[in-house]
Formats: C-alpha cells, sequence, structure tokens
C-alpha cells in the first residue's frame, strides 16, 4: 500500500502509536491496525497469536452460519413466489 499521509496511527490491544509512514509497514508486520488520524481504519493486521485467531475463526463460523440460515430463507420464499406465480397463471389461462 502506498502511504500517503506522514503520520500514521497504529494499534494493537491497548497500545496505540503514532509512527512515520517509514515505519508504518514494520509495525503492520508486527501486528498492528493501521489507522488515519482521524481514526479511519486503513489496513488490518492479520492476528498472530491462537486465541485471537480461534476467536476470529469461531465469530466466522457462526457468521457463516447465519448468513446459511438467511440464504435458505430467501430461496424457499422464492420458490414460494415462484410456485405462485405458476398457479396463477394456470388459473387465468384456464
Amino acid at each position: 500500500m502506498q502511504w500517503i499521509e506522514d503520520t500514521y496511527k497504529v494499534k494493537r490491544g491497548n497500545v496505540s502509536l503514532k509512527v512515520s509512514k517509514n515505519e508504518v509497514n514494520k509495525y503492520f508486520d508486527m501486528g498492528y491496525d493501521i489507522y488515519s488520524l482521524d481514526g479511519k481504519l486503513l489496513k488490518r493486521a492479520v492476528p498472530k497469536d491462537v486465541p485471537t485467531l480461534q476467536k476470529a475463526f469461531l465469530d466466522s463460523e457462526k457468521r457463516i452460519a447465519k448468513l446459511e440460515a438467511e440464504i435458505a430463507s430467501l430461496k424457499e420464499q422464492l420458490n414460494k413466489k415462484a410456485t405462485t406465480r405458476k398457479t396463477t397463471k394456470k388459473t387465468d389461462e384456464e
């Protein structure tokens, strides 16, 4: 990523630092998230410790299960509407 600003915030856990654009990649490689000075997240670091990775994995599994249930529900609704259309169309033709 091309760093445009001269100074950025880096955060990891409860540690927050201001670093120059020359140091941003070093801190990112150490697991720090990169923020602009106004607090906008620019680049999220990949967690390096096992508990954080496990939590992220479990959160992702829950999110995937929720989305799969939503997809199944939407497909069911779509099938009901398609069946209703076919029934209505046959009735109109008779």
